[in-house]
């Protein structure tokens, strides 16, 4: 009988160290924590310059993500820490247009409630390609930090979601 209850307990022991372990591996394999680049003030108040945040790195397709979240991406497919963020405003197969401060999507004038200001930068009607997102950064007087000068980014690029 003692020998069943030395057995029972590694048992019991292995159990819970593999419960633990997948706990731990839930935590931090899903998740990443990153540091805004200390220079980067394009998602004020969001995420301020050289601000910890954390990402979901479990990323759906790009057409079920939903406008207004936000993403992190590589800015070069090149260079693994151009991190930058940007917001969700036009998924796959949607229309995107910029002009005189605002940003139109599909035809329609987009009411975004996360700007306070216009949107700088003008950009002829797009159509967002399959498996791209049109991100915008919430600052949207720094033109050149998002797609209005370097276009939809591809899901390849996606690095995750931010928590908040």
């Amino acid at each position: 009988m003692g020998e069943l209850l030395k057995i029972l307990r590694v048992y019991l022991f292995l159990g819970v160290l593999a419960v633990a372990g997948g706990l731990v591996y839930w935590l931090f394999g899903a998740y990443a924590w990153r540091i805004m680049p200390e220079d980067d003030t394009t998602m004020v108040p969001l995420v301020g310059p050289g601000q910890l945040f954390r990402l979901d790195k479990r990323l759906p397709p790009p057409e079920r993500l939903c406008r207004g979240e936000v993403v992190a991406y590589q800015k070069d497919a090149a260079d693994p820490d151009s991190l930058r963020l940007g917001r969700v405003v036009a998924l796959p197969g949607e229309r995107v247009a910029i002009a005189n401060g605002q940003v139109r999507l599909n035809g329609e004038a987009m009411v975004d409630p996360t700007v306070s200001a216009r949107t700088e930068g003008s950009l002829p009607e797009i159509l967002v390609p399959r498996g791209y997102l049109f991100l915008l950064v919430d600052v949207r007087a720094e033109v050149g930090s998002d797609s209005r000068t370097s276009g939809p980014v591809s899901a390849s690029r996606l690095l995750g979601k931010l928590v908040h």
